[in-house]
């Protein structure tokens, strides 16, 4: 949606800066029925289908086969990212209609406007390239994967009254890769009595 939504902006404002003649009335709605209704169609199809779709590799896959695909929470959700890529692309229109009115005061029109295409470009690569995008990426992975650790790599339960064991008051997932490193490496009655 956000794809197509993207694409008839782009070509809405090729057509303006052709300066080519906007059709009007009952030509845009007829426009708009010969664009709106083939998707409306598909996407229906689309729907309908979803769940022999899925079930068709499911099947083979030996996975056990969806009696529904959640058909109203699919559309919430595909309806929510489309609104936030929205937002995004009027964000950026945003940032490039400030550069573009602060460079008129020292350019000319249309050097303003390729400067301030070019100054957004640089603000969005910036910061979803080598900036802060790139950042939150980084520690959300770095995050997932000391999550992981914690799970993933755990030694069992220990028994008797270890920390974090049956009858421990303190649950062996509250525990921390530290903590059960501690818990499982350190000295038992045996080592502490030998020592003192």
């Amino acid at each position: 949606m956000a794809l197509g939504y993207l694409i008839g902006r782009i070509s809405v404002t090729l057509w303006r800066l052709m300066e080519l003649p906007e059709p009007r009335g009952r030509t845009v709605l007829i426009a708009r029925l010969v664009t709106g209704v083939p998707v409306l169609i598909i996407l229906t199809l689309c729907l309908i289908n979803a769940r022999d779709w899925q079930n068709s590799i499911r099947e083979p896959m030996g996975m056990e086969l969806l009696d529904s695909v959640h058909t109203l929470r699919m559309i919430v959700l595909a309806v929510t990212v489309f609104a936030v890529l929205v937002l995004i692309g009027y964000s950026l229109h945003w940032l490039f209609m400030r550069f573009r009115s602060w460079l008129y005061r020292y350019l000319p029109r249309r050097t303003a406007n390729v400067a301030g295409f070019l100054l957004t470009v640089v603000v969005v690569v910036g910061v979803t390239r080598d900036g802060v995008l790139d950042r939150v990426i980084s520690g959300l992975d770095a995050s997932m994967t000391a999550a992981q650790n914690l799970f993933d790599t755990a030694p069992p339960i220990p028994d008797g009254t270890v920390t974090g064991g049956e009858g421990s008051l303190v649950g062996w997932g509250a525990l921390g890769q530290p903590g059960r490193n501690f818990a499982t490496t350190g000295p038992d009655a045996a080592d502490i009595a030998a020592f003192t």
